[in-house]
């Protein structure tokens, strides 16, 4: 594989950043080269990616960015997003022509988009700079399988799961099985959608204290809607439990704008990851589709958090 350059452009030390930062230091027959301003590159200066981080809305400007673009024109160009940019697609102007990741959902995901641009099968990546949010979607759809966004609809306090949710005894035995535990019945629909296609059973909990009756199962998927809802001491005795009862499931965790904090906790209590909410599914089986045994060979997030 031949190697790759590859433009860090912002502010490097910035907390989120650092550990997304880790995880391109750690690319194999890469070049790294960390720039703290949006200034065009050398004459000669040739990239394939350049990785842009925003901690702010505004913070890099647009006439900034034409210049780098037309000065490599064939490089792919992706913006890493701060806490603080949460809202600057609804009241703020992003930067055009750019691929967006929100620092969490980069640490989480990054690895296989990369894997696949490397190989040149990553249909996302290789867009042109005019195209839309929805030409993305749609490139994203093509090139992996499965690929869905957390479902709107709100079930109903008292809904209950058909009699068809719940795997029969056989089934059961014959599959893999994956325990979702959300107040929603909604979120359970969609990754029981999700596990009959990976050929996975799977069983609805609606808090985490109902895990104290699980059978073993292959992974377990923590929908975290309050604050509140799985304190990471809570956590860390049921990892502690499950590793005494059978063996090391993968633990994830689905939260709504995970902050630096919360992501540096959870995953130290225990949590194979931390995705945030919406989430793709290919994010997701990456990891609950793996042997248990494995789990810590994941290219996970842990590796690459500070101590």
């Amino acid at each position: 594989m031949a190697r790759i350059r590859v433009l860090v452009v912002g502010a490097t030390s910035w907390p989120e950043f650092r550990p997304c930062l880790r995880v391109v230091d750690g690319l194999d027959e890469a070049t790294v080269r960390r720039c703290p301003h949006l200034s065009l590159p050398g004459e000669h200066d040739r990239y394939d990616l350049v990785l842009l981080l925003q901690r702010y809305p505004g913070e890099h400007r647009i006439e900034d960015l034409e210049g780098l673009r037309a000065r490599l024109p064939l490089a792919r160009l992706l913006v890493i997003l701060g806490s603080w940019c949460e809202g600057e697609v609804r009241s703020g102007q992003p930067l055009p022509g750019v691929i967006r990741y929100y620092w969490h959902q980069w640490l989480a995901s990054c690895g296989e988009p990369l894997r696949l641009w490397r190989q040149g099968h990553n249909p996302a990546w290789d867009l042109p700079p005019t195209a839309t949010d929805e030409d993305l979607a749609l490139a994203e759809a093509s090139g992996v399988p499965n690929e869905a966004a957390l479902p709107r609809r709100q079930a109903r306090p008292t809904e209950k799961p058909p009699v068809a949710a719940e795997a029969s005894p056989a089934s059961a035995a014959e599959k893999p099985g994956l325990a979702v535990v959300a107040r929603d019945y909604a979120v359970f629909e969609w990754l029981q959608a999700a596990a009959h296609s990976w050929n996975m059973a799977c069983q609805w909990y609606r808090s985490p204290a109902e895990l104290a009756n699980l059978s073993e199962s292959a992974a377990i998927v923590v929908d975290l809607e309050h604050d509140g809802d799985l304190p990471p001491r809570q956590l860390r005795s049921l990892r502690t439990r499950l590793r005494k009862a059978w063996h090391d499931a993968p633990i994830v965790l689905l939260m709504g704008f995970p902050r630096l904090h919360q992501v540096n906790r959870y995953l130290r209590a225990g949590a194979a990851a931390i995705l945030s909410k919406p989430c793709t599914l290919s994010d997701l089986e990456r990891i609950v589709r793996i042997r248990p045994d494995c789990v810590d060979r994941l290219d996970s997030p842990r590796k690459h958090l500070s101590d």
